[in-house]
């Protein structure tokens, strides 16, 4: 089934019916999850460090 968000052409359909009721769905479909072995991030070098216990620094630079 199709939602249509076009209002107004459903209005104009349904009067040229003779129709004096628009049915509007407004049914949400259902969220499906993203199953976890699809689900991937990207680390940077600096992340992927800090997971291993590693301590970063960054110099800042001389203005």
């Amino acid at each position: 089934m199709m939602i249509s968000s076009n209002y107004a052409q459903q209005v104009a359909q349904e009067k040229s019916n003779n129709t004096s009721i628009v049915k509007f769905d407004n049914s949400i479909p259902a969220v499906q999850p993203i199953p976890g072995e699809k689900d991937t991030v990207t680390l940077s070098d600096q992340a992927l460090a800090m997971m291993n216990g590693n301590e970063i620094k960054e110099i800042a630079p001389l203005t």
